[in-house]
């Protein structure tokens, strides 16, 4: 989901290239300052920090400001600063852009992705010392939590923003949508409108 919110700011069409340019710098500064929140994995830090100052260097060799935002870790380079996970992406995947509902659909996709992920975890990896017997319906592995319509709606949201950001890249480069792309959509929105 963060990755289609990013995405299409990242490919949004109407944007010029000075502008596209800041944003794909603001994206370097805030993969660099993920990275070093990655203190278990070995010269994540180190990495991190190198990263960091080449972008803001960057930023200020071409004329651009990087501003602190009040955000922990976020900056701003030109007046383009990342989009929330949650903001805009009712945009990307539907073309309307709604606050109140980006924050309500964004709750409910993560909770779906969270709550499922949680649930399988628990199964594939039953506490120790227990071995759980799947046919026992009152045994240690737990039911995943999620039914089918739930997961249809995940992913035909998912589709709808993934599709989008396809088509935003494919219109800056001029390409057109393949066969298999146009295929899916159909098969999707007849899914879709089947359960209705």
């Amino acid at each position: 989901m963060e990755v289609a919110t990013t995405a299409g700011w990242l490919l949004e069409p109407s944007v010029g290239g000075e502008k596209r340019i800041q944003r794909s710098t603001v994206y370097r500064i805030d993969s660099a300052v993920n990275l070093g929140r990655m203190n278990h994995v070995g010269h994540a830090a180190d990495t991190a920090k190198d990263g960091l100052q080449k972008a803001i260097d960057y930023a200020g060799a071409v004329g651009w400001s990087v501003v602190n935002l009040a955000n922990a870790g976020r900056k701003s380079v030109g007046g383009e600063a990342m989009p929330f996970p949650d903001s805009g992406f009712s945009e990307v995947a539907f073309g309307t852009s709604n606050e109140r509902f980006d924050r309500t659909l964004w709750n409910y996709l993560s909770a779906q992705t969270h709550g499922t992920f949680y649930a399988v975890a628990q199964v594939l990896s039953p506490p120790p010392g227990i071995t759980p017997d799947p046919l026992d319906p009152n045994g240690t592995v737990r039911a995943v939590g999620a039914s089918s319509s739930n997961v249809l709606t995940f992913g035909g949201v998912l589709f709808c923003a993934v599709r989008s950001v396809v088509q935003r890249r494919d219109m800056l480069n001029g390409w057109t949508a393949t066969d298999e792309e146009i295929d899916a959509a159909k098969r999707v929105a007849k899914v879709t409108t089947k359960r209705r």
